[in-house]
């Protein structure tokens, strides 16, 4: 029998409800330290053990609540896979492998988890940079996660310990399959806004807001505003989205004028999650050093030095 799975992000991860820097005012010691690449605005990729095999390098992804490994690794490995279907971005059928139990090694951390094996060469040239997996809420549903971009180190805290004390503002989370959720509000040259819940897409490289088609009809927010179109990927194939320069994102006290605002044509995935107005991506959130706090399910972000950067949008 096949499992039936579900994947969010841009790069479709699967779902699974499974088992000193800007913040150096943290009264906490680490129990790992891991230097990271940020690329396209702040995608985090950084080296994972598999088996004790790699390291490999991994996408964090907020948008998938487990661990990704490309397929022809884990045929490399000799990992025994189980059939399964997943819902993606842009299809709701992807055959993948699941590798119901492995260990997976962040710095001096190591896990036992499932992984999810299915090929990552597609979404190499979309995201700027080969790579061969990810991880998602199955780490941070145990670990307190800091991502300190001014540094470009990432830092894993046992939760029971954990205080922050750092000096940015913090805002709840919601959680919907372990996917988190923020709540923000975009407004429209057209004196349109839309306020909710937005899923946290730490790989959403070069992404700042998308929001859901159904939202978008439904208070009819691209009315008398001009648009452009574009294509976007995952590994379910091509979507369709529709491009405007916004007036401004609000998060709490937080506040960005002129984002480029995407309204997405696609229904598949959590994409059309009804507890979410849409997508928030790292051109907005790499402009923060981010503390993820699942266990208290709090979101805390300080600006770093990007933080005033303008949103450019790339034509090409």
């Amino acid at each position: 029998m096949k499992r039936q799975i579900a994947f969010a992000g841009i790069i479709a991860l699967v779902l699974f409800s499974s088992p000193a820097g800007s913040n150096s005012g943290l009264k906490n010691r680490p129990v790992a330290e891991i230097r990271f690449d940020s690329v396209r605005g702040g995608m985090v990729f950084f080296p994972a053990t598999v088996n004790s095999a790699g390291s490999f390098q991994f996408l964090l992804d907020t948008g998938g609540g487990g661990a990704h490994l490309d397929r022809e690794i884990a045929d490399r490995l000799g990992m025994q896979l189980e059939r399964a279907v997943a819902s993606v971005t842009g299809s709701a059928n992807l055959e993948v492998g699941v590798i119901p139990s492995a260990v997976i090694g962040v710095g001096k951390v190591q896990y036992r988890g499932i992984l999810i094996a299915s090929p990552i060469a597609p979404i190499e040239p979309i995201l700027g940079r080969p790579f061969e997996g990810n991880i998602g809420a199955d780490i941070l549903q145990h670990y307190v996660l800091e991502l300190d971009y001014d540094r470009e180190v990432m830092r894993l805290y046992e939760p029971a310990t954990f205080q922050y004390v750092g000096g940015g503002n913090s805002f709840p989370l919601s959680f919907v399959q372990g996917i988190p959720f923020v709540n923000l509000e975009v407004s429209l040259p057209n004196g349109k806004f839309v306020k909710g819940d937005f899923l946290i897409d730490t790989a959403g490289g070069g992404m700042s807001i998308h929001i859901h088609k159904q939202i978008a009809d439904r208070d009819r927010l691209l009315e008398g505003l001009s648009t452009l179109e574009e294509k976007a990927y995952g590994l379910g194939g091509e979507i369709s989205v529709k491009v405007v320069r916004g007036a401004a994102i609000s998060v709490g006290a937080y506040r960005f004028s002129r984002p480029i605002v995407q309204f997405t044509e696609d229904t598949a995935g959590l994409r059309t999650n009804p507890s979410s107005a849409g997508l928030v991506g790292m051109e907005v959130l790499g402009r923060f050093n981010i503390t993820f706090d699942y266990s208290r399910k709090r979101l805390h972000l300080e600006p770093n030095r990007t933080f005033r950067a303008p949103f450019v949008y790339d034509t090409d």
